[in-house]
């Protein structure tokens, strides 16, 4: 079952088990455990929940609370997490069952039902958490696990909305315990106008 999001708080309250993985970070300061579903907001803030999911807009860093990070990862993996198509993409959920916004609605992947790797279809649904299996496994079996342990350096091309990358840094840092030394996300439409 899944605890109510105020649930969650009285019990890290009553625990006092923290972790330094999953303390509010700012991608900026590149520091261990820094995945990217601690930092991302659009830097143009709407009371609407779709509003701040326009393609190109710049994305900056920020503060995601401590909470906010357990409620997301007390649903991930549950049944209470699913995916929605909105605006032509697959998203996290917008809300949370308890209500709350969800701080990674913004994240997205690709949405066309077309696509061989729609997670949302019945026939290709686990193509994406397998591909997600293969690279864990290959960074695994690619690294030393002291070279983990110390840090590595993620960069991702076309890295489009960022859905798969949470997954992943997620996945890494806190299931695997690998540790971030930086983080690059690189793709057109992070912004400036496109050369041709």
């Amino acid at each position: 079952t899944v605890a109510p999001c105020s649930a969650i708080h009285r019990r890290r309250a009553v625990s006092g088990a923290s972790s330094p993985a999953m303390a509010p970070v700012d991608l900026r300061s590149a520091s261990p455990g820094a995945g990217c579903s601690r930092a991302l907001r659009c830097a143009s803030e709407s009371s609407s929940d779709d509003a701040d999911q326009v393609n190109g807009m710049v994305v900056r860093p920020a503060q995601v609370s401590l909470h906010e990070q357990l409620r997301v990862r007390s649903l991930v993996g549950t049944t209470a997490w699913r995916f929605e198509r909105r605006h032509g993409c697959v998203r996290p959920p917008s809300r949370l069952p308890c209500g709350r916004r969800c701080v990674v609605s913004v994240l997205g992947e690709c949405g066309d039902r077309k696509c061989g790797n729609y997670r949302l279809g019945e026939k290709t649904s686990e193509v994406r958490p397998s591909f997600l299996d293969f690279c864990v496994h290959h960074i695994r079996a690619a690294f030393a696990p002291m070279l983990l342990q110390a840090g590595i350096v993620y960069c991702s091309l076309g890295s489009g909305q960022l859905l798969f990358d949470w997954q992943l840094l997620e996945r890494l840092t806190l299931r695997e315990g690998v540790r971030l030394r930086a983080v690059h996300l690189i793709d057109q439409e992070y912004g400036g106008a496109k050369r041709r």
